[in-house]
């Protein structure tokens, strides 16, 4: 039975990087993390082509394909935001680029804010961008995509309905919150310099901001 769950899983693995990267184009890797209707239309694209695979390996009932939809949509969509990854590498890897995130923060001449969340991003892109940060944003990142590969292979090899189903809940209580985390903790770092006066500036010990007519740069997105 193990040796039955290793060989689901792996073909498994084997089919979602010839789906997700072999059907994705460039627009939509550098759009999908802040855009949810592409996210959502790679989702999809992504979850026909791992359904096709699941109903040939022996995922024929309705229950089963009702949850591979929930397990590998959902899932897809959640990570896709590359909020788990950014709450790995700020909290975990802490690599230097993402240590001083309001060295440089930029003045938005449009709300009079300052875009903190949009300087974190920035941060996170540098990291992603050396040879070690890649490697290391795109092994997170697809780890937790394989994470929910696991409850599937578990029902074609025979495990029990319940204990699957149970424990793919659990895991996407855990995605629920990392993501949620992360997408609060960008907020709450714009919320912490509401406004653009001078006084404010002034409290910032590591430079002064510097004003800026452009829209500040967000996360572009990778194949995966």
């Amino acid at each position: 039975m193990i040796a039955d769950f290793g060989g689901y899983l792996f073909l498994l693995t084997f089919a979602h990087f010839i789906v997700d990267w072999g059907f994705q184009s460039h627009w939509e890797a550098m759009n999908k993390a802040t855009n949810w209707k592409v996210r959502a239309r790679h989702c999809t694209v992504y979850l026909v082509g791992m359904l096709l695979v699941s109903y040939w390996m022996g995922i024929t009932s309705t229950l089963e394909l009702g949850f591979c939809v929930v397990a590998l949509w959902l899932s897809h969509f959640l990570i896709d935001t590359y909020l788990p990854v950014y709450v790995w590498a700020r909290y975990v890897r802490r690599p230097p680029q993402m240590l001083n995130n309001l060295r440089d923060v930029n003045l938005d001449s449009r709300t009079g804010e300052l875009a903190v969340s949009g300087k974190m991003l920035r941060d996170f892109k540098s990291f992603a961008e050396t040879p070690i940060g890649l490697f290391l944003v795109i092994a997170i990142d697809q780890a937790w995509h394989i994470f929910f590969f696991v409850p599937i292979a578990a029902l074609l090899s025979g495990r029990e309905v319940a204990l699957v189903f149970g424990s793919t809940l659990v895991g996407f209580l855990i995605l629920f919150g990392v993501v949620f985390f992360g997408y609060y903790q960008l907020k709450k770092g714009d919320k912490k310099v509401a406004s653009a006066n001078p006084n404010t500036l002034q409290k910032f010990p590591v430079g002064t901001p510097t004003p800026t007519t452009s829209k500040p740069d967000v996360l572009g997105g990778a194949d995966s």
